[in-house]
């Protein structure tokens, strides 16, 4: 994997055991060359504030309000 998308083995290390987060050009990257088996939502807890084109696609997770922003209640 390290090779196929240009990083270190150490990086990959890094990312699955949460010490930094993927970087969105990568998730992208990891995505297209697992052929979807591993999808940018399932790299990042903020995938739908990076890619909001994605959100309400066929097997994306629901979201809530965009990360950082509290939920407004329109209704009342």
């Amino acid at each position: 994997m390290a090779a196929a998308i240009g990083v270190t083995p150490p990086a990959i290390a890094e990312w699955r055991h949460g010490a930094r987060p993927v970087p969105p050009a990568r998730c992208v990257q990891i995505e297209r060359i697992t052929g979807g088996a591993v999808m940018r939502w399932d790299l990042r807890d903020d995938w739908a504030d990076i890619w909001p084109e994605l959100v309400g696609r066929l097997g994306a997770p629901e979201v809530g309000p965009p990360s950082g922003r509290p939920a407004i209640d329109v209704a009342g």
